[in-house]
Formats: C-alpha cells, sequence, structure tokens
C-alpha cells in the first residue's frame, strides 16, 4: 500500500472572516477593503500584501494604472475571490471605465464624505473630481485630513489602509463623530439621490453616452495667468456640464426631452453598406458647411460687408494685440475666427485660403477621430453625421462667444485679443423598440447650462506694430 501526502496540507490557504454586509451597493474598493480589515484585524502593509497575494498586478497595463479607481489596478477575478462577490459587485467598485478617461478628472489622492465615512461607507463616485459634494447628505467633499491636513494617495500602498477610515499620519477618523444620528442607516431620500448619481456612470459604462470638453487644439498661452485662468473655466464648464447630464440621465420622459435636438436615426441594412468616405472627400464637405456657417453669420450680424480683394489686401498684419474702439470688436471677432478656420495667419491671406481651410479640415478631423465616440459610432453614416455636428458646434461656440465677450466691453478703445473659450457638447446613444440604434447630438448652444464667461486668452507674446486707424478704417465699413 502506497501512501501519498497531500500537497495541501503543506501549503493551507489561509481563511478569513466573511465581511457584513459583504456589499453595499455604489461603494468602492477602498470601503470593502477597510471593512475587510476590521474583520480580520489586519492592516497596513500586512494586508496589502494578502491582496496583492490574490490580485496583484502582474501585467504592464495593471503597472500603468496605479489608482485604485481604475478597474485595471488589480486583478478583478482575485478581487472577486478574496471578498466573496459576484462579477458585477465587483466592477461596480471602480470608477472607470466609463466615459470618465482614466487620466482625467480621477483624484489622485483619497476624497470622502465625513458622514458617510462615519457610517463605514465610501462610495465610488466621490473620486470623481467633478462632484465636489456628497449625494447623499450634499456635504462637501474632503481630500485632507480634518486633524494635520495629511492626504492620502488613492493607490494599493500601506499607507492608505494603515488605519482603516482613518488618516494615516496621525490616526485620527477622518469620519465625523459617531453619535446615533450619524449611525442612522442612509435615508430613503439620500439613497435616490446616490442612484441618479451613479446612473450617469452606468450609461457611460455601458456607451450609451459620451460628453466632452474641448476648444481649438492648437491654441497657447502666453503666461501662467492666462493658463491659470484657463484650467479655471474650463474645470467651471465641465462641472456645470456633468450636473446638467446627470439631470437628463434621470429624467423620467427621457426620450422626449431627447427629441428637442438633433437626433440621427440610420436604417440598419443602409449603415452596414455605407461605403467609407475618404478623409480628404470629408474635408470638403465640411469645409463648404463651414463657409456656409460664416456666410450665415455675416448676413445675419454684418450685412452690408464686402471682403472685396482690395480690402483684404491692406490687412496684412496680425489682428491679435491690436487697440481699436468697441464698437468694432465684434467685426474684428468675425475677421479673426474666419482666418484661423480657413488657416490664413493674416486676413490678406484669405484671398489664397481654399487650400489652407483643407489642410486645417484635415488636421481637425484626425483630431476628432481621436475621441473615443467614434468607438461607438462605427458606421461611416454616422461618422459623418457626428463630425458634422461637431464642426458647427466649435465655429458657432467660439464665434459667438467670443462677439458676446464684446458687447460686454466697455465703450472705450480696447486691445483684441483672441478668446479660449470651452466647447462643450455630449452625444447619446439609444435603441428603440425595433432595434435600431439612434444618436442624439446635444451642442453647447443648444443646451441650456450655462457654460460660464470666458477669462482664458490665447494671445501673441510679442504684439506687431499695428495703426489702429488702418483697422478702424476697414471695420467702419461693418456699419455701412
Amino acid at each position: 500500500m502506497i501512501i501519498t501526502l497531500k500537497e495541501t496540507l503543506l501549503h493551507p490557504r489561509p481563511r478569513y472572516c466573511g465581511l457584513r454586509p459583504r456589499h453595499i451597493l455604489y461603494e468602492s474598493v477602498y470601503s470593502i477593503l477597510c471593512r475587510f480589515s476590521l474583520f480580520n484585524v489586519i492592516t497596513g502593509g500586512p494586508l496589502v500584501k494578502i491582496i496583492q497575494q490574490h490580485c496583484g498586478r502582474g501585467t504592464a497595463r495593471r503597472r500603468h494604472f496605479k489608482n485604485l479607481s481604475h478597474i485595471e489596478s488589480v486583478r478583478i477575478d482575485g478581487l472577486q475571490e478574496l471578498l466573496g462577490l459576484r462579477p458585477w459587485q465587483v466592477e461596480s467598485m471602480f470608477l472607470t471605465p466609463t466615459f470618465v478617461k482614466s487620466d482625467k478628472h480621477v483624484a489622485s489622492v483619497l476624497r470622502f464624505c465625513p458622514a458617510c465615512l462615519a457610517q463605514g461607507r465610501h462610495y465610488t463616485l466621490f473620486q470623481y473630481e467633478l462632484m465636489d459634494a456628497c449625494p447623499v447628505h450634499g456635504i462637501g467633499l474632503l481630500s485632507q485630513c480634518p486633524q494635520c491636513a495629511a492626504s492620502t494617495s488613492y493607490e494599493l500602498h500601506a499607507n492608505l489602509l494603515k488605519h482603516p477610515y482613518g488618516c494615516w499620519r496621525c490616526g485620527r477618523q477622518l469620519g465625523a463623530p459617531r453619535d446615533r444620528q450619524s449611525l442612522h442607516f442612509i435615508s430613503p431620500l439620500g439613497a435616490e439621490r446616490l442612484r441618479q448619481a451613479h446612473q450617469l456612470l452606468s450609461l457611460g459604462k455601458s456607451g450609451h453616452v459620451v460628453f466632452d470638453i474641448a476648444g481649438a487644439a492648437d491654441f497657447q498661452c502666453d503666461n501662467v495667468v492666462q493658463l491659470s485662468q484657463s484650467i479655471q473655466q474650463f474645470a467651471r464648464v465641465e462641472a456645470d456640464l456633468f450636473r446638467d447630464l446627470q439631470r437628463l440621465a434621470c429624467e423620467r420622459s427621457l426620450h422626449s426631452w431627447l427629441a428637442r435636438y438633433p437626433t440621427f436615426r440610420p436604417a440598419n441594412q443602409l449603415v452596414s453598406k455605407a461605403p467609407e468616405v475618404t478623409d480628404e472627400a470629408l474635408a470638403k464637405e465640411l469645409v463648404s458647411i463651414s463657409k456656409s456657417i460664416f456666410r450665415n453669420f455675416k448676413k445675419r450680424h454684418f450685412p452690408a460687408f464686402r471682403l472685396t480683394e482690395g480690402l483684404l489686401a491692406t490687412l496684412w498684419r496680425d489682428m491679435q494685440g491690436v487697440l481699436l474702439p468697441a464698437q468694432y470688436y465684434s467685426g474684428m471677432a468675425y475677421l479673426d475666427w474666419l482666418s484661423y478656420w480657413r488657416n490664413a495667419k493674416v486676413p490678406s491671406d484669405l484671398r489664397h485660403s481654399s487650400t489652407g481651410c483643407q489642410k486645417r479640415m484635415l488636421a481637425w478631423i484626425a483630431e476628432k477621430k481621436r475621441h473615443n465616440v467614434f468607438q461607438r459610432a462605427r458606421a461611416p453614416s454616422v461618422k459623418r453625421w457626428l463630425l458634422r455636428h461637431m464642426l458647427t458646434c466649435d465655429i458657432t461656440t467660439l464665434l459667438q462667444s467670443q462677439t458676446e465677450q464684446g458687447l460686454a466691453l466697455p465703450q472705450t478703445d480696447v486691445r483684441y485679443r483672441r478668446l479660449f473659450h470651452p466647447v462643450c457638447w455630449a452625444v447619446f446613444f439609444s435603441e428603440g423598440s425595433s432595434g435600431r440604434s439612434s444618436l442624439t447630438f446635444i451642442s453647447a448652444l443648444s443646451w441650456q447650462a450655462s457654460c460660464g464667461s470666458g477669462h482664458g486668452e490665447s494671445t501673441s507674446a510679442q504684439y506687431k506694430p499695428a495703426r489702429s486707424q488702418d483697422w478702424v478704417a476697414v471695420l467702419r465699413s461693418l456699419d455701412a
């Protein structure tokens, strides 16, 4: 008789206490790891080693995503086995992938609500920097310890789990004092607000909604003040857009609400058979659209303005930094943005702008096609429809924002500078009862949210000498 040794007896698998509750809806991976730490009396480095043994980062892709907000930061199958969770429960503990890019607005430090943390809860959405308050309690989210002002990196590190729900430096609990009121279970109203806050993330994860904030790609800021103002303005516009899209996602009559905006409903058989259009042919189509937009804008605001060959020949100077009366600011804005979209450095180049306009549009198409919205919209007809609406949104937003800025200026001589203004839009994907997919484009101008006032600017650091009376003589024809 041969007796064999059972290998598992030499290497027994460690057993850990089960969690109660095992999973809290919408909680983050930090929240459940802190609960695991308390139940098993393991903290800091030893706890990190246990997690890394089960779900450590092995591939180069995982080593790249160190932030625990990203699902690629750990092996989710190992986390599922360690905590005894279902796949959807593990996936819900990470902020990305959704419509949120891995490097955009994902906080690198722990953000928390003191009232939620007092109840042992930390939600995934808290790590999204566009959320400034807890949807449950309406309390502003914190990122520093109230006692010692230390912040904690949101990575799988001993410091993050050194004191569960507490500060790694001073050991103080980050949550509010645990009185009876703070230990009450989440109220129905708070639970509903939390569900609504996460609903937009769910739509983004399923690919049903994509939004973007952008400006002209080749703008440069000349100094730190302009760069700081631009960053602040973009952050304000993005926060407004996120909140408005969140309200839209929670509308009961969502589809009737979307009917107010341009919607593309392709026939499935036509989408599959539509030929791919080359970028050169697409650029020609978009060039004609851009010319039509400027033509209609001029007809509406400056009907008597004529850009003749003789007039353009006199406009050989750079417009940036020109001093002129405020009533001519809008006309200068029109000439400036017309030159920009036709790739003309100065207005006199508009006489030979056909090649430059095509070049500008090809660069714009290449930039937009890198956006993740095109991963969902694969059909050629859908891409063309999206690009047409994106172009219209870009041109009209930038031109109209600069024109409106001129109307708010004091009636004195002002220095003209091209404004660096955010352009925002959203695309909503939906499917009807017949299975046909549709796209709705919500642009910055048709959308009712406030886009803030323009402060960021892009100017030339060295102003070229320009005589104001030359520009005024040209622009005076606008009042004819």
